[in-house]
């Protein structure tokens, strides 16, 4: 295992004493994890989520104008073409 690459990834900062600690500790939780590859249990159903929640979705609705389009543009800034014109945050 090269425990530099996991620490390169998490970029983490470490000296050689860490370095050789997080490898036992890694190695340690490769190992659990590989047991459990070992172990039989027929009928069990994959789990991808313990606790119980599930995304809940709703459709989009327009709701109510708390400013009229007319008020916004008589004090946008910047104007063009009927729109509000906004700064640029990517180049």
């Amino acid at each position: 295992m090269d425990i530099k690459h996991f620490i390169e990834l998490a970029n983490i900062k470490t000296g050689k004493k860490e370095e050789g600690e997080m490898k036992k500790e890694i190695a340690g939780m490769l190992e659990s994890v590989s047991r459990l590859d070992e172990t039989d249990a027929p009928g069990a159903e994959p789990l991808f989520n313990i606790s119980g929640l599930r995304n809940v979705y709703r459709q989009d609705e327009a709701g109510e104008q708390s400013v009229a389009p007319q008020k916004i543009m008589e004090t946008a800034p910047q104007k063009e073409r009927g729109f509000v014109k906004a700064p640029l945050i990517f180049e």
